[in-house]
């Protein structure tokens, strides 16, 4: 397993554990953000395959990089939030409650900080 500062380990071993342990230190370090997201899943296509939301996702991206070619900065974040939202349809599709998704995201806050990707200066807002 490598390790990171912070405690993280690569993997689910022990070290990942105990570092899930110490998660509010590190988000408060980082001034990583609350304990509910603004981002809501898609319900009307929650009885869809996981695999067409996969698509759906692919297809958001594809926009993104369209929009990235011709158009104006605002149109360019309009779809990066599509992307978003189609991901957060995708991990409520897996069985993720609001709750779960939200332990994920911190989870991968932690992963991140853990690897210096914020130097310290990330703060949402």
């Amino acid at each position: 397993l490598r390790s990171f500062q912070d405690g993280y380990s690569e993997g689910y071993s022990d070290g990942w554990d105990k570092a899930l342990d110490n998660v509010q230190v590190i988000l408060k370090r980082y001034s990583i953000g609350g304990e509910k997201s603004d981002l809501k899943p898609a319900t009307k296509f929650m009885s869809n395959p996981v695999k067409e939301q996969l698509k759906k996702i692919k297809e958001e991206l594809a926009e993104v990089m369209q929009a990235y070619q011709n158009e104006s900065k605002e149109r360019i974040a309009e779809e990066l939030v599509d992307v978003q939202q189609a991901c957060e349809t995708a991990l409520a599709m897996l069985g993720l409650s609001e709750e779960e998704r939200n332990k994920m995201r911190k989870k991968v806050l932690l992963k991140n900080a853990s690897r210096g990707y914020y130097n310290g200066d990330y703060h949402a807002s």
